[in-house]
């Protein structure tokens, strides 16, 4: 998956409305160019869009022992239907190594979603962060069909974290 344009905010954001159009770094380091929270951390939600598919993400501690639980919103802000047809999280440390590569089809609850003109959908999964401290970051990729366009539209960096707030 690569990651192409975006919007993304870098002040706390309000919600999906508080975001504005720039440039996104490549996918290859995305937590470099990640938006660090008021005391440096990086935050444990994410917005970001490409062509007009916006994907919020947070996450937060579900149970213990480094597994995480996230609540991902697409939203469909064009004229016509969006077809989300593959998922893939990229989990590192924070400092960059690579621990895991979760792909799947569709939003991960098996065969494509169909977001119409508009609309949204939202769900929720779990990631696991094999460190001992639980700190992991992350970050997700869908892969749309914008009618005969292929897009990824990346959540942008996210931090699993034991702190994180449900």
């Amino acid at each position: 998956f690569q990651a192409e344009d975006g919007i993304r905010d870098c002040l706390l954001s309000r919600g999906l409305g508080d975001v504005y159009k720039r440039q996104a770094s490549a996918f290859a380091a995305p937590w470099e160019a990640a938006c660090p929270a008021p005391d440096g951390r990086l935050p444990c939600t994410a917005v970001n869009a490409t062509r007009r598919v916006i994907v919020g993400v947070t996450a937060s501690p579900k149970g213990g022992d480094g597994l995480y639980g996230y609540d991902v919103q697409i939203n469909n802000a064009r004229n016509g239907p969006v077809r989300v047809v593959a998922h893939e999280w990229k989990v590192a440390s924070p400092s960059g190594e690579p621990l895991d590569v979760v792909r799947g089809l569709g939003l991960g609850r098996g065969g494509e979603a169909v977001i119409d003109a508009g609309d949204a959908v939202r769900f929720a999964g779990e990631l696991e962060c094999g460190r001992p401290d639980g700190a992991c970051v992350v970050v997700g990729t869908f892969r749309v069909r914008l009618g005969d366009a292929t897009v990824d539209v990346a959540t942008g960096a996210f931090a699993l974290r034991p702190d994180c707030a449900p």
